[in-house]
């Protein structure tokens, strides 16, 4: 069932403030991979045009398929994938010859022109990172804790700016680990 514009009023309101900081990480790290198309556009440019998107209509939610916060991730996904397409279709690659090697990429490939083989190396790290997130989806505080890890923290630097217990972040751990293998 398609939602309405009010179940999107209400989804955006009811959201937790995990969800929020995973929202504006996302749009960051969309932003910053994808720098060169953005055309001076920020991360709360991609997360303003994404809801204008959703609120226009031009973006369905289909609420009974999907939670809230994987549509507007995807929404997210795919205005900043829209542009890279702004630009024309050649990907220049630098080889290890350090000579220019021009392809044509897929049609379903996330990058646009111009990109290095740094580039598009983030870019699939990125694609990774984020089916790990997918898998965490249904637990803001495995998230939470996740983000901690990934930018390096250790478990009591963690627990303190968390503001958890050595229990409460072992618990966290355990189920965070369990989650990331299936």
């Amino acid at each position: 069932m398609k939602a309405s514009e009010d179940d999107i009023v209400s989804a955006v309101e009811n959201m937790s403030a995990a969800d929020r900081i995973r929202v504006e990480k996302y749009a960051r790290l969309r932003v910053n991979l994808l720098a060169k198309f953005a055309k001076g556009r920020t991360h709360e440019d991609l997360i303003q045009e994404s809801m204008t998107r959703i609120f226009a209509g031009d973006r369905s939610w289909k609420k009974d398929n999907v939670d809230f916060l994987r549509f507007f991730i995807w929404v997210m996904k795919s205005v900043s994938n829209h542009w890279t397409k702004e630009k024309d279709a050649k990907v220049e690659i630098l080889s290890w010859e350090e000579n220019p090697v021009t392809i044509q990429p897929k049609r379903n490939n996330p990058v646009g022109a111009h990109h290095t083989a740094d580039q598009l190396a983030k870019v699939e790290i990125a694609d990774s990172i984020e089916a790990l997130y997918e898998k965490l989806v249904d637990d803001d505080e495995a998230i939470l804790v996740f983000d901690e890890l990934r930018i390096g923290k250790k478990g009591p630097e963690i627990q303190s700016s968390l503001g958890l217990s050595a229990k409460e972040y072992d618990t966290i751990r355990k189920r965070l680990f369990r989650k990331l293998r299936k």
